[in-house]
């Protein structure tokens, strides 16, 4: 490693340049992810109850924060990921997820911000994991 900055941990030493030049290809999505929830709850609006009313816009930016922790899991896993069917099968995970934390965030917003948060990420991250578990698996079969 001739040029950056490394960290050594305990079972691993990263180059930082290294570790950020892959992210920046990743960008993108996440920024796309991270717009995605607020807009799904928006829609998810107007078709239940039609024009909006007050603050929605406002209160939608909510859901920014469940967009981008989520995606930024994603595509932690996904990099990490070394065969097709194992980045498949994370992103399927994530896919299948999202209905459940839509349904989890809004449910969460009687309880406030933090609920809308948290009740919206953990399907995101349960599925991130579980499509992480399973693309393992069926990797080390095909291997």
């Amino acid at each position: 490693m001739k040029s950056g900055k490394c960290i050594a941990t305990a079972t691993a030493v990263y180059n930082l340049d290294a570790d950020s030049k892959r992210m920046k290809k990743y960008w993108p999505w996440i920024i796309f992810l991270t717009l995605l929830f607020p807009i799904l709850e928006l829609l998810i609006f107007f078709v239940r109850f039609g024009a909006p009313e007050g603050d929605l816009y406002q209160q939608s930016l909510t859901f920014l924060p469940i967009g981008l922790l989520g995606s930024l899991v994603l595509f932690y896993f996904y990099d990490k990921a070394e065969t097709r069917i194992h980045k498949n099968m994370i992103i399927a995970g994530f896919v299948l997820a999202v209905p459940f934390a839509l349904l989890g965030a809004l449910g969460g917003g009687l309880l406030g911000t933090w609920a809308v948060i948290l009740y919206g990420l953990i399907p995101l991250v349960v599925g991130v994991l579980l499509g992480n578990w399973l693309g393992g698996l069926m990797a080390r079969r095909r291997a």
